[in-house]
């Protein structure tokens, strides 16, 4: 995705260590809400709501570069403005969380998880695109189904 979105090589690096990072905080989530099979509860889903706040003040408060505590706190908004933890829309998001954001959702969707099974590709795209203006940048849903058409191709 770095390439497509055409990062330089700070940029990938920032993006590459702020991906390995971007859930620490919910390390600090109770386990009985992580590991909940089934919908959260709404008080659950507000704590869970949280992580990002919790992993950037954490890697904040160990000296971590505040490019990477950024990306990492913002990347649940959505360009809609109804994202959390702070309701940032369009340019307010950084655009490292923006290309984080759809990979963070791209990888969930294609993974098994002990409370959903993965989405195959064709639907993964789907929701990619019904959510394309709203949740997620265009320009990175594009560059991300772009990366998915080249793999299936690479793949065959």
């Amino acid at each position: 995705m770095a390439e497509v979105v055409f990062l330089n090589e700070d940029e990938r690096k920032i993006l590459i260590q702020s991906a390995l990072l971007h859930d620490i905080g919910k390390l600090l989530t109770p386990f009985n809400i992580l590991s909940k099979n089934g919908s959260l509860s709404p008080y659950e889903r507000r704590i869970m709501e949280f992580h990002p706040l919790k992993g950037a003040e954490w890697l904040r408060e160990r000296g971590f570069p505040e490019e990477i505590v950024t990306i990492i706190e913002a990347h649940h908004e959505r360009v809609d403005g109804l994202g959390y933890p702070y309701g940032l829309k369009g340019d307010e998001i950084p655009f490292l969380a923006k290309v984080l954001a759809v990979c963070d959702a791209a990888d969930a969707m294609m993974s098994e998880r002990h409370y959903k099974a993965a989405i195959e590709k064709k639907l993964i795209i789907e929701e990619l695109l019904r959510n394309s203006g709203s949740q997620f940048d265009p320009e990175v849903v594009r560059k991300m189904i772009k990366i998915v058409h080249e793999e299936e191709v690479i793949n065959v």
